[in-house]
């Protein structure tokens, strides 16, 4: 891929204030052993997935000595959806492991699975359902 920028700002011998205008396109990378934060390599490879084509801003502001890292909206929507896609592939996976073991499609419905009268009495009253007297 391509990485490109422009960093604006200040920066003295005390504090930094800078601006990172960043612009990805076509990347392709693919995490490595402990990946990036910990992660993993597969979780970190979902997670760049979602940055092939990102234009962003990083922001760099506080003590020199101890700077934080400021992302824009767009890059953690990013993040937040790749995420969410590698939980429900995950969630589909045992889905199906599950609909093999059984033998019968599992359905997506929770109406379908609970009866109407235990969703009605909220489980005992644990959704906020119809309490005994006794209990409030």
């Amino acid at each position: 891929g391509t990485v490109s920028g422009k960093i604006s700002g200040t920066a003295t011998k005390e504090t930094v204030d800078l601006a990172l205008d960043v612009n990805i396109q076509n990347l392709k990378a693919e995490g490595q052993g402990k990946g990036i934060f910990g992660m993993g390599a597969e979780a970190t490879t979902t997670a760049l997935a979602a940055f092939e084509n990102l234009q962003t801003t990083i922001r760099i502001v506080g003590p020199i000595t101890e700077p934080r890292l400021i992302f824009e909206k767009d890059f953690k929507d990013k993040l937040l959806a790749a995420a969410g896609e590698k939980v429900m592939k995950e969630v589909e996976k045992k889905k199906q492991e599950y609909e093999e073991k059984l033998g019968k499609e599992i359905t997506d419905k929770v109406g379908d699975v609970v009866p109407d009268d235990v969703i009605k009495k909220g489980l005992g009253g644990l959704l906020g359902g119809d309490k005994k007297e006794e209990d409030k």
